[in-house]
C-alpha cells in the first residue's frame, strides 16, 4: 500500500511530467539568458580617428532546471560565449563615418545532459553615422560636446541551425540569428578639460528567420565617467560606469518562447591606453542586477563579462 508521503511524491512527479509535455523541450540550454548584446567602448579619448582593430568579449551564463523530485534529475548547464571581432571605422567626411564588424564566435555548453562546443563566423554588421555636434579641436582647456546618430544593419552570415542529437540547439547558443537585424544608435559625449562623460544608447530590431524564429528586440544603454592622464606621448583613460540591457522575449511560429528575454544591469570598470598610433583597452563588467524571464522550474544567472581590444589609428 502506498503511504501518504509516496502518494504526494507520485502526484508531484505526474504533475511535473504533464508540465513537461505542454512546454517546449525542457533542457538547461533552453534557459540561457538574452542573446549576448554588444558592449559599448565608451572610449572618451577617441572622437575623430579612423582605425582598424581587434575586439574580444567573453560572457558566461549558468542555467538550471530544478524539478524538486526524487524521480527526475535536475538539469544544469554552464555556457560560455567567446567573440573575436575585426572592427573598423572610417570618416568619409568630417561629419559622416562608416563602421564595419566581422565576428568569429566560439561557444561552449557544459552540462549534465549536453556538452557542445561550436566555432563559426558570426553575423557581420555595417553602420553609418552622422555627427550632429562636433567637439572643439582642443578640449583639454575648454568644454565641448559631441553628438552622433547612426544606423546599423546586421547580416545573416553566422551559422544558425546547429543541431545536437537531431535537435536544434538553443537559439541563443547559435553563432548567428539567420536573419537581418537593424539598430539605431545615439552617442553623446561631454568634455571639460581632461574629464569625459559618455552615453551610448542603441535599440535593435530583429526580423524573422527562415525557421520562423524571431529574436526579441533589444535595448542597450551605456554611461561612463572618466579622466585623461598624460605621460609624454601616452594617454591613460580610466573610467567607471554602468551598462543596461533589455531583451524582449523571442517568438517561434508566432508564439512566445519560454525562458527568453530579460534585463541586466552591470557595472563598467575600464581603462584605455593611447600611444601615437595604437589604443589598448580593457573593460570588466560585474553584474549588479539581473532578471531573466523564466518559468517556475528554471533559473538563469549571468556571470561577469570581459571586453578588451586593440586599435590601429590612421
Amino acid at each position: 500500500m502506498l503511504t501518504l508521503y509516496k502518494i504526494k511524491n507520485l502526484w508531484s512527479t505526474i504533475s511535473l511530467l504533464a508540465l513537461l509535455l505542454i512546454t517546449p523541450d525542457a533542457k538547461a540550454c533552453d534557459v540561457c539568458g538574452c542573446a549576448v548584446g554588444g558592449m559599448s567602448m565608451g572610449l572618451g579619448m577617441e572622437t575623430t580617428n579612423n582605425y582598424f582593430g581587434l575586439r574580444y568579449s567573453h560572457v558566461q551564463f549558468n542555467a538550471q532546471i530544478n524539478y524538486n523530485s526524487q524521480y527526475l534529475e535536475d538539469i544544469y548547464s554552464n555556457d560560455s560565449y567567446h567573440r573575436m571581432e575585426l572592427t573598423s571605422k572610417y570618416h568619409f567626411t568630417p561629419k559622416i563615418y562608416g563602421m564595419a564588424i566581422l565576428p568569429v564566435v566560439y561557444n561552449t555548453m557544459r552540462g549534465n545532459t549536453e556538452n557542445i562546443a561550436h566555432a563559426s563566423l558570426g553575423d557581420a554588421s555595417l553602420g553609418l553615422a552622422y555627427r550632429l555636434i562636433s567637439p572643439p579641436m582642443d578640449t583639454t582647456k575648454i568644454r565641448g560636446h559631441l553628438l552622433d546618430i547612426g544606423a546599423n544593419i546586421s547580416l545573416p552570415t553566422g551559422a544558425y541551425q546547429l543541431e545536437h542529437e537531431g535537435e536544434i540547439v538553443n537559439r541563443n547558443f547559435q553563432a548567428g540569428k539567420g536573419s537581418f537585424a537593424y539598430s539605431a544608435v545615439v552617442k553623446y559625449m561631454f568634455m571639460f578639460k581632461k574629464w569625459r562623460y559618455t552615453t551610448d544608447l542603441s535599440y535593435g530590431w530583429n526580423t524573422v528567420n527562415k525557421d520562423d524564429y524571431h529574436f526579441g528586440n533589444q535595448l542597450n544603454v551605456f554611461a561612463s565617467f572618466g579622466r585623461l592622464f598624460n605621460w609624454g606621448n601616452t594617454t591613460i583613460y580610466p573610467s567607471l560606469g554602468a551598462y543596461f540591457e533589455h531583451g524582449e522575449q523571442h517568438t517561434e511560429d508566432g508564439k512566445i518562447v519560454f525562458n527568453t528575454g530579460g534585463n541586466a544591469v552591470l557595472a563598467d570598470i575600464g581603462v584605455a591606453v593611447k600611444t601615437s598610433k595604437l589604443t589598448y583597452w580593457m573593460k570588466f563588467l560585474p553584474v549588479i542586477h539581473q532578471s531573466y524571464n523564466v518559468d517556475a522550474l528554471s533559473t538563469i544567472r549571468g556571470g561577469k563579462r570581459l571586453n578588451l581590444g586593440i586599435r590601429y589609428r590612421f
